[in-house]
């Protein structure tokens, strides 16, 4: 008889169990639903929902370049950009949007942008376009930029790979 209870209640307890994870999973359907970030899927959608210029005049600052970044992307893409993990977004832009912003805007060693990003501590394009495009995504989320900290851990990685990052400032400060 024992046994019997033992097994009736043991049932009950995993129907309330159940009955609780089931509520639990509809309530997180219904707020998943209703993110902004519902319908955002691929990169690759990203990259074809318009394509960027083949041209545009260098910003001449970060700020200027935060904004100009923003008057190059869609709805879509401005979208994408701010449902993306901070921690991830510039990874995963790194060979799309994060290439044309090198390219376009910090090869050149006469760009205003690119020496101000030297000026504040960059010495890599790779770097001075992820500072952007990761400072661009928290100021859509309306998050603080944490532009020194960014730095820093752009200085920690080069330092730990062996890269003296004063002699690296140096050396492009000069070009």
């Amino acid at each position: 008889m024992k046994e019997i209870i033992s097994h009736l209640i043991f049932l009950v307890l995993m129907g309330l169990t159940l009955s609780c994870s089931t509520q639990e999973q509809s309530t997180h359907s219904a707020e998943v639903a209703t993110t902004p970030c519902e319908g955002i899927t691929s990169a690759e959608e990203f990259k074809n929902s318009d394509k960027l210029p083949d041209k545009t005049a260098i910003p001449e600052n970060f700020e200027a370049a935060l904004a100009a970044i923003d008057a190059l992307m869609n709805p879509y893409q401005r979208r994408y950009i701010q449902c993306m993990e901070s921690a991830t977004v510039s990874a995963n832009l790194h060979l799309s949007f994060g290439r044309w912003i090198r390219n376009q805007w910090l090869y050149d060693s006469n760009s205003s942008l690119r020496n101000d990003l030297i000026k504040m501590g960059l010495f890599h394009e790779d770097d001075m376009s992820a500072l952007l495009l990761r400072s661009y995504n928290r100021q859509l989320k309306g998050e603080a930029m944490h532009v020194e900290e960014q730095i820093q851990k752009a200085h920690a990685y080069w330092e730990a790979n062996g890269i003296n990052v004063k002699e690296a400032l140096s050396k492009v400060s000069k070009k």
